[in-house]
């Protein structure tokens, strides 16, 4: 696992260079002789790379839906100096205290790496890459949260802080961990990986009776919020009690044997505890508390935290609880008992730290990317969800990708519309708008319809299996940066 995260620095002795004959052939070649243009207008190009370059603004992506957000430098820092500013959760450090700390945690990584390999968990080979990896102190960035209210103090969105992994000494042991953990997420009861699980959920509620109504319930702010010694013993608890899984997926995938609880806990630990960071090689930072945005096992962490305080939930539900569902923090419920019953059942999850705003929907509710609604006869329908900051971009048609890439985009996205549309009716009117989309990208109207008479003929059932995506090996998906970039 881990030669699949640090790979070897060795290269080829021939690497394609100018001077090789390679390198003229492949420049002679109609695409860069210029006869195929790029996506954008000189004049397009020029005005991006301006307001890019210009100082008085940061050009960045929202925390949620992909949005493209202006925001300016003044305003950006004094959002992040706000934040940095909480005494209880970030301690000020000079640079030569903050490099000082990184010194000691590339020593304990070292520890960390020679146990791994005494156990026989890694190679020796691989336990030379980590300890020779460059590491430097990582630096800090904020996204902001257009899909929330602006602050009433300061008149602007908050940000999400995010801690940058390039350069974290843990950051190789940190994915290593995170991916013998994911074989975990099938174990975690009550746990919707995507969408498509919760539709496979629903799919199987009987009819429901009268009174029946949907309500979610959404931790606020669980990452900041979560415990450090609960998140540690939550997630070490339940590797322990599935330790088999992961030993049997090592052996099926010809692996090593995954490491003891007890080096499991300690790498936990050290990410935890020891997030150094810089603000803009300004000002710099360690972590007091709450978990770190960035670092790859705070997913299983906060899945293994809020499965220990829903378990009772899931476990010995009331008799009024129909049906449980709870993707991270986002909890999906159908409940027959009155409303200000609800925030009974949550007694073991709210605490000093832990607070829930609820949604009572009724017989319609928003979740994931998805609108439940209760039918007249008590089953169930699905219809597609589109939240208002929402941004997706298709590549464009005049993109340099490989065109059976490009016409597998469409087809991708006409499943998933149909996957999430229980009705016959919803998913022609949902495809109708997509298709107007990729329109106006210019996708060659022959693809589409090609697109869309494939997946007409596609079982949802089937799809419901799948998660709604096609199976191939091309991406089905891509952003802006990826048009751009494709030159």
């Amino acid at each position: 696992m881990i030669s699949r995260i640090l790979k070897s620095d060795w290269e080829p002795p021939e690497a394609l260079k100018e001077s090789n004959i390679l390198w003229s052939e492949l420049f002679s070649t109609e695409i860069l002789k210029g006869k195929i243009g790029t996506n954008f207008s000189t004049s397009a190009f020029k005005a991006w790379k301006k307001l890019t370059n210009d100082t008085r603004w940061y050009v960045l992506k929202a925390d949620k839906g992909g949005k493209t957000v202006i925001w300016s430098r003044e305003d950006y820092k004094k959002e992040a100096l706000r934040q940095l500013g909480d005494k209880n959760t970030y301690m000020g450090l000079s640079k030569t205290e903050a490099e000082g700390y990184i010194g000691k945690i590339h020593k304990h990584k070292i520890i960390v790496t020679n146990t791994l390999e005494k156990h026989n968990c890694i190679t020796k080979a691989e336990g030379s890459r980590v300890r020779n990896q460059q590491f430097s102190l990582p630096a800090t960035y904020f996204l902001p949260n257009i899909h929330k209210e602006k602050r009433e103090d300061t008149g602007e969105f908050a940000a999400r802080p995010i801690i940058a992994a390039v350069g974290r000494p843990f950051k190789a042991l940190d994915e290593y961990l995170a991916k013998l953990a994911a074989c975990l997420l099938p174990c975690n009861p009550g746990l919707l990986i995507d969408t498509a699980a919760l539709l496979r959920d629903l799919a199987t509620v009987p009819n429901l009776p009268p009174g029946a109504k949907l309500f979610s319930a959404d931790v606020v702010s669980l990452y900041p919020s979560i415990d450090w010694v609960e998140a540690v013993d939550d997630s070490t608890s339940f590797y322990m009690e599935h330790f088999d899984v992961v030993k049997e997926f090592c052996e099926k995938n010809d692996m090593l044997p995954p490491p003891p609880h007890q080096i499991f806990r300690y790498i936990l630990q050290m990410l935890l505890k020891n997030n150094v960071f810089h603000l803009q090689n300004e000002k710099y930072f360690r972590k007091l508390k709450e978990t770190a945005m960035g670092c790859s096992m705070s997913v299983f962490m906060a899945n293994a935290f809020m499965y220990r305080k829903t378990r009772h939930l899931i476990e010995n539900p009331p008799a009024e609880l129909l049906y449980f569902g709870r993707y991270i923090d986002d909890i999906v419920e159908i409940w027959r008992g009155a409303n200000e019953n609800i925030p009974n059942l949550f007694e073991g999850v709210v605490d000093d730290n832990i607070k829930l705003t609820f949604v009572y929907g009724g017989k319609t509710l928003k979740a994931l990317d998805l609108l439940i609604e209760i039918e007249d006869d008590g089953s169930l329908s699905t219809l597609l969800y589109r939240k208002p900051t929402e941004g997706t971009q298709f590549v464009h048609w005049t993109s340099a990708h490989p065109v059976n890439l490009k016409s597998s985009i469409p087809y991708a996205q006409l499943l998933m519309i149909k996957r999430n549309c229980s009705k016959h009716s919803e998913f022609t009117r949902e495809a109708e708008t997509l298709l107007h989309k990729f329109r106006i990208r210019g996708y060659p109207q022959k693809v589409l319809d090609s697109a869309y008479s494939k997946a007409l003929l596609k079982d949802r059932a089937e799809l419901l299996k799948t998660g709604g995506k096609p199976i191939t090996n091309q991406p089905t998906n891509t952003s802006t940066q990826a048009t751009s970039a494709s030159r």
